[in-house]
Protein backbone atom coordinates (compact mmCIF):
# COMPACT_ATOMS: atom_id res chain seq x y z
CA UNK A 1 0.00 0.00 0.00
CA UNK A 2 2.80 2.42 0.89
CA UNK A 3 4.65 1.89 -2.40
CA UNK A 4 1.50 2.39 -4.45
CA UNK A 5 0.84 5.65 -2.62
CA UNK A 6 4.39 6.91 -3.26
CA UNK A 7 4.10 6.06 -6.96
CA UNK A 8 0.93 8.12 -7.36
CA UNK A 9 0.99 11.82 -8.17
CA UNK A 10 -0.70 12.76 -4.90
CA UNK A 11 1.74 10.64 -2.88
CA UNK A 12 4.72 12.30 -4.55
CA UNK A 13 3.30 15.75 -3.84
CA UNK A 14 2.60 14.82 -0.22
CA UNK A 15 6.16 13.56 0.24
CA UNK A 16 7.52 16.73 -1.40
CA UNK A 17 5.43 18.82 1.00
CA UNK A 18 6.72 16.94 4.04
CA UNK A 19 10.34 17.30 2.98
CA UNK A 20 9.75 21.00 2.27
CA UNK A 21 8.36 21.52 5.77
CA UNK A 22 11.31 19.67 7.28
CA UNK A 23 13.72 21.84 5.28
CA UNK A 24 11.95 25.03 6.41
CA UNK A 25 12.20 23.88 10.03
CA UNK A 26 15.91 23.19 9.55
CA UNK A 27 16.44 26.68 8.11
CA UNK A 28 14.52 28.41 10.91
CA UNK A 29 16.44 26.51 13.58
CA UNK A 30 19.83 27.40 12.12
CA UNK A 31 18.85 30.99 11.36
CA UNK A 32 17.77 31.45 14.97
CA UNK A 33 21.01 29.93 16.23
CA UNK A 34 23.13 32.12 13.99
CA UNK A 35 21.27 35.23 15.10
CA UNK A 36 22.68 34.52 18.56
CA UNK A 37 25.97 35.91 17.21
CA UNK A 38 24.38 39.36 17.40
CA UNK A 39 23.84 39.09 21.16
CA UNK A 40 26.67 40.91 22.99
CA UNK A 41 27.08 38.03 25.45
CA UNK A 42 28.75 34.94 23.94
CA UNK A 43 27.25 32.41 26.38
CA UNK A 44 23.99 31.74 24.45
CA UNK A 45 25.87 31.11 21.19
CA UNK A 46 28.32 28.77 22.93
CA UNK A 47 25.38 26.82 24.42
CA UNK A 48 23.84 26.57 20.94
CA UNK A 49 27.12 25.41 19.41
CA UNK A 50 27.74 22.70 21.99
Amino acid sequence: MMMSMLKSSVGKKFLMGLTGLAFCGFLVEHLTGNFLLLVPDSVPYNKYAH
